[in-house]
């Protein structure tokens, strides 16, 4: 958005985003510290990095169920990737962005939102979930 419409067109806009500022996310300061501590080099680009490591996190952890109820040696069979999918469904877990889980249509019950505003080009937290 600030590269198309320029630092001065876009100032004061408001913009959306799944989740907390990484920073403020439930496990946020672990996740910053671990993720600085294996790749000092590099930067955290958003509270995503941390959305999809508990997605990862998410269908690993199903993987490893399913490979001790169907065995390692299938799952890639169909009964594997059922096993996985429903394991992705039911399971839960503390993540970086808090309890992660799913409901009965298959949505996150992780729902927050954080309104953003455009202050000179930087997008800069304005309304934290807990906040409306």
């Amino acid at each position: 958005l600030v590269e198309v419409a320029g630092v001065e067109n876009s100032e004061g806009t408001l913009v959306t985003a799944i989740g907390y500022p990484a920073d403020q996310l439930p496990g946020g300061q672990k996740f910053i510290a671990d993720y600085k501590a294996m790749f000092p080099n590099d930067e955290i680009a958003s509270s995503f990095d941390a959305y999809a490591y508990d997605a990862a996190q998410a269908i690993i952890r199903a993987a490893f169920d399913a490979a001790a109820t169907v065995g390692a040696d299938q799952l890639s069979s169909p009964a594997g990737r059922t096993a996985i999918i429903e394991g992705v469904a039911s399971g839960s877990f503390a993540g970086a962005t808090g309890d992660f889980s799913f409901d009965a249509n298959g949505d996150t019950n992780n729902t927050a939102i954080t309104v953003y505003r455009i202050e000179g080009g930087e997008f800069v937290p304005f309304l934290l979930p807990d906040q409306f």
